[in-house]
């Protein structure tokens, strides 16, 4: 069975791929593929940068370490639809949907001929450890410092570099949440709950940064 697309609002579609069981597993991705993946992983977890967790063409090479400096933009596109192509086959693997991109072209200001593509599911425990594990070599050092920063090297006292990675992790955590406040009535039950948590981890982040 090819490949099938179901129309969905805004001109989005879901890509839908036969998937034989245990073929294959994300270890065993090409370096375009990880690439990929890992962009949009990391954008389904950035909502600041990536809203609603959407990737552009021009996204995937400034972030994509391996998809990067391509002199034709069509090779570069071609690349994002092999890397999705082949995380479609992985069993059990993340599903992604693509729609008409809201990118215009600097020079035309006309709406670009290209696709976005997005996790239709947030990731689970498996990919978020894949990600930890292969980002740093796969996504460009500048977006996967700003998106995972150490402090300094590891040193026998690590106190530093965990406060920096609870510090990065409160901040996403508070990023997300007030994302979900522009939706929710700020007096309704779940608004309240909301503005609590949100409190919560605005005093998180000033331990963090004050290191206690």
């Amino acid at each position: 069975m090819g490949q099938v697309f179901h129309s969905k609002p805004e001109q989005t579609r879901t890509l839908m791929t036969r998937r034989e069981p245990d073929a294959h597993s994300l270890v065993h991705l090409g370096g375009e593929a990880q690439s990929v993946l890992a962009v949009l992983t990391m954008a389904a977890l950035w909502p600041s940068r990536f809203p609603e967790g959407w990737v552009t063409v021009h996204a995937f090479a400034e972030n994509g370490l391996l998809l990067g400096d391509r002199a034709d933009r069509e090779s570069l596109k071609a690349a994002i639809r092999r890397g999705v192509r082949q995380t479609s086959q992985v069993s059990h693997g993340p599903r992604i949907e693509c729609r008409r991109t809201l990118e215009h072209d600097a020079v035309s200001a006309r709406l670009r001929r290209d696709w976005d593509r997005r996790l239709i599911a947030p990731p689970g425990p498996d990919l978020e450890q894949w990600l930890l594990r292969t980002g740093a070599d796969v996504i460009s050092p500048v977006a996967w410092k700003a998106f995972f920063p150490t402090v300094g090297s590891p040193k026998p006292d690590m106190a530093p570099v965990a406060r920096g990675l609870l510090r990065h992790a409160l901040q996403q955590a508070e990023a997300c949440l007030a994302l979900a406040a522009l939706r929710v009535p700020p007096r309704s039950p779940e608004g309240i709950t909301l503005q609590r948590i949100r409190q919560t981890i605005g005093r998180g982040i000033a331990g963090a940064y004050d290191g206690t």
